[in-house]
């Protein structure tokens, strides 16, 4: 059976090439000050997720980012992902300034860097955000560090495209495609059009030449807003199901004009103040018309489906629809909502654990689907076979992993699925396979699983003398064990494996109130 270690680590995914640091030249020949972008360094430790308590070997990562306020600096989510320490070094300058991470979305890969201006970037004037995105064919310049040195570069091109597509961790945008080469190092610097900031640059394209991307001022300040109250949601969805109106009979039938374009409601989302309803002609979603196959063109001839669009332009948790009902055009106003997935990711999180004797318990989490399916491609033969053969097994075993990672967590919902991920070395496991993959916890004792915490409750508060844990995996083994002999080997099992504490902080809350 093939064993494989499986851990999170930052890529740094960009950017810059080495040219003179020259200012941004705006349309009316104004010079703005290039002071504003500085680098970023970052001291970044890594997680496991086979031993979820041990973080790895910190790392000095650098990247660049941008200042937008008084004490603000704008970067990429992945240059501090897992940060311990912060600075940034000023433009032309060795001083390094401690910053402090403030907000950040993984998805869309973006964070805000807080510090004391008062360290020497008093004087420094912010960039200001263009309201609007580029044309494509604009020209471009891209600011910031690549590795190699510290001096701060700048190279220019064109926008190529732009164009609705996805980030990370399943989060989808606008970005924008520009020819400019950009570099890991530039990663958070800014793509500067007529003066202002036209986006932050943030990957470039493996083995081809002179294509990196941009994520647009108009994603940026949606996440800006969002943050404004200490947190990230994310966007919101709109949850509906629709048929194609391409067929001339079904469009007589529903009294559809000619020449009206639109497409038929099938579905409406679960919230109860939905005033959209099945058999309604979806034709515009605000003021952006809906072809018969769904899709809407935007501005810069971006085309997007109808629920993407609808959830990148809905203001206070409500989009625009006009719809045809019974033949009348009617305006309605149709909430949105913001929804997890069952399985999501740590983002720059540390994944909760719980050690109970030889098992490592972890909270489900989609990093690992996510290296799995990486590891099934990869030119490592040997890494790409051991995945696969992982894979099919999980697949034949009907792993929840699989079979649930694309469901949705319902607003009221507490479920949580709760993984083994290793079968630590000690008598107590003697004659018990090893946990070839994270495998699905069902019960314990005959009591069905719902979450971590109930998960720790139920083995706090276990009183017979065995302790059985059963798994929706049909090929885990029944792991019974003696509890007692489980609670006295437990802190020895810890020491073997240098494991400092025996779960989570707030799990630990809830096993130190055994009686």
């Amino acid at each position: 059976m093939f064993k494989v270690n499986l851990c999170l680590s930052v890529v740094v995914f960009i950017h810059g090439s080495v040219a003179s640091v020259c200012p941004v030249v705006a349309a009316t020949g104004e010079e703005t000050s290039l002071t504003a972008v500085v680098k970023v360094h970052s001291k970044n430790r890594p997680v496991s997720l086979s031993s979820p308590w041990r973080k790895q070997t910190p790392r000095s990562v650098s990247g660049s980012g941008v200042i937008i306020g008084k004490g603000r600096v704008l970067t990429n989510a992945h240059v501090i992902m897992n940060t311990t320490e912060i600075m940034l070094q000023p433009a032309g300058s060795s001083k390094r300034i401690p910053a402090r991470l403030k907000s950040f979305a993984t998805g869309i890969d973006l964070a805000i860097l807080e510090f004391d201006p008062r360290e020497g970037l008093e004087d420094i004037e912010p960039l200001k955000l263009a309201e609007e995105l580029p044309a494509v064919q604009s020209t471009v310049r891209v600011y910031g560090y690549p590795t190699g040195g510290d001096a701060q570069s700048v190279t220019e091109g064109i926008i190529s495209r732009i164009e609705h597509t996805s980030y990370r961790y399943g989060a989808r945008g606008l970005r924008i495609q520009i020819d400019a080469a950009i570099n890991p190092g530039n990663s958070g610097g800014p793509a500067m059009v007529e003066g202002r900031i036209a986006g932050l640059a943030f990957s470039s394209r493996r083995n081809a030449n002179d294509i990196g991307y941009v994520i647009p001022t108009v994603e940026i300040q949606k996440f800006l807003d969002d943050v404004k109250d200490g947190s990230y949601g994310g966007k919101p969805a709109f949850n509906v199901q629709y048929q194609y109106l391409e067929n001339p009979v079904l469009r007589r039938q529903l009294n559809v004009p000619d020449g009206a374009t639109g497409v038929l409601c099938r579905g409406v989302s679960q919230l109860p103040d939905s005033p959209l309803k099945n058999g309604d002609v979806i034709t515009h979603i605000s003021k952006y018309s809906v072809d018969n196959r769904g899709k809407c063109r935007m501005d810069n001839d971006v085309n997007l489906t109808l629920s993407r669009l609808a959830g990148e332009i809905a203001t206070d948790g409500h989009v625009p629809v006009t719809v045809i009902r019974d033949g009348t055009e009617q305006q309605l106003s149709v909430p949105v909502e913001t929804r997890r997935k069952l399985i999501d990711y740590l983002a720059g999180n540390s994944p909760t654990y719980f050690v109970y004797g030889p098992l490592v318990f972890s909270n489900a989490k989609a990093d690992y689907l996510a290296a799995i399916d990486a590891g099934s491609t990869s030119t490592d033969a040997r890494q790409r076979q051991a995945l696969t053969v992982i894979r099919t097994l999980m697949q034949q075993a009907g792993s929840p992993l699989l079979e649930r990672r694309n469901e949705y967590r319902n607003a009221d919902s507490t479920e949580e699925l709760v993984v083994v991920t290793r079968l630590l070395t000690h008598t107590s496991a003697r004659g018990y396979r090893p946990i070839p993959y994270f495998m699905t916890v069902k019960s314990v004792d005959g009591q069905t699983v719902t979450g971590f915490a109930q998960l720790v409750t139920l083995l706090r508060d276990a009183h017979d003398e065995f302790v059985e844990i059963r798994f929706h995996d049909s090929v885990a083994d029944i792991i019974v064990l003696d509890r007692q002999q489980t609670l006295d080997a437990t802190e020895s099992i810890l020491e073997d494996n240098g494991i400092i504490r025996q779960g989570s902080r707030e799990l630990m809350k809830i096993w130190e109130l055994r009686k």
